[in-house]
């Protein structure tokens, strides 16, 4: 479990269809629903550079509570769980992103297919907030390319 060995960083380079994305959707609305600690917090969860995709992500999370009959009126990149800011951002705006506060978790999905120019910049402004607060970053995608975001933090030692 997460909580359990205190781990802050992931790297999850993955298969198709594993199903990945949706338990990180799943957990983040667990954590923000079964607890107080992320009352007051933000989620950031970013996307490639299609607004749509980062709009399917928070549909996703808003889906979990359909058959309970719960709705949500906040806007269709955000979402508000127990007082918890979930919000997905395209990577090509990583700059809305600086100077926020209490950010308890960061979730960059299929980070390999952002444009290059925008993986370092993604992984520069989310590893920022470390220092700032130590939130959860979570790094998920399918492999691309050998000179891509996941290729070179896999060089990493």
């Amino acid at each position: 479990m997460i909580e359990e060995n205190g781990v802050k960083h992931i790297w999850i380079k993955k298969a198709t269809g594993l199903g990945i994305s949706e338990f990180f959707l799943r957990y983040t609305a667990w954590k923000a629903l079964s607890t107080d600690l992320w009352k007051n917090c933000k989620v950031c969860i970013i996307t490639g550079p299609r607004l749509q995709l980062a709009i399917t992500l928070i549909d996703r999370i808003k889906r979990l509570f359909s058959e309970i009959k719960i709705s949500f009126e906040s806007k269709n990149t955000m979402i508000m769980l127990n007082g918890c800011q979930i919000e997905a951002y395209p990577s090509h705006h990583i700059d809305t992103i600086r100077g926020l506060t209490d950010v308890k978790l960061f979730l960059l999905d299929e980070c390999s297919f952002f444009p290059p120019n925008q993986q370092q910049e993604v992984r520069d402004a989310s590893e920022r907030y470390i220092a700032k607060g130590d939130p959860l970053i979570v790094m998920i995608s399918t492999p691309r390319l050998s000179t891509d975001m996941f290729a070179l933090i896999e060089q990493e030692p």
